[in-house]
Formats: structure tokens, C-alpha cells, sequence
């Protein structure tokens, strides 16, 4: 399975970008474009993890404890 670690913005952020990409989805062909509450921020990429460590992941990421951050969106990609 592949997998990553992401956060989501706020809704408002995720509607912005998703606007801003308006030309982008006209554009560009052969692309299943995702609706903007699916729009996250990937923090790392894990690759392929085997479906049988993949509850062990989950259950040792619930433990991760982190303060609120402001982040500045320079650039998108896919």
C-alpha cells in the first residue's frame, strides 16, 4: 500500500487552491482531479509499507503530539 504522512488545511484554504487551479483542470487532459476537501499537505512520503504494518503505523502515529503551525503556500504540485 502506498502511503503518506499529510495534514489538511482549512476548508477555506483547501476552496482557494482549488479555485487558483481552475485553469490548470481546463487545461490539462487525462487528469482525475480530486474535490478540494481531498486537498491535503504531504509532510512524507513512507512509499510501499506492507498491508500487514499498516495498523502498527496507525496506531504509533496516534500517539504523535504537535502544536499548532502557520505554513506559507509557495507552490503546488501533483
Amino acid at each position: 500500500m502506498r502511503l503518506f504522512l499529510g495534514i489538511f488545511p482549512p476548508e477555506e484554504v483547501q476552496k482557494k487552491v482549488f479555485n487558483d487551479l481552475e485553469e490548470a483542470r481546463k487545461k490539462v487532459r487525462g487528469v482525475k482531479w480530486e474535490p478540494p476537501e481531498k486537498l491535503h499537505i504531504t509532510l512524507r512520503f513512507l512509499g510501499e509499507v506492507p498491508q500487514g504494518k499498516v495498523k502498527k503505523l496507525e496506531k504509533e502515529l496516534e500517539g504523535i503530539k504537535y502544536r499548532e503551525f502557520e505554513v506559507e503556500l509557495r507552490g503546488i504540485g501533483f
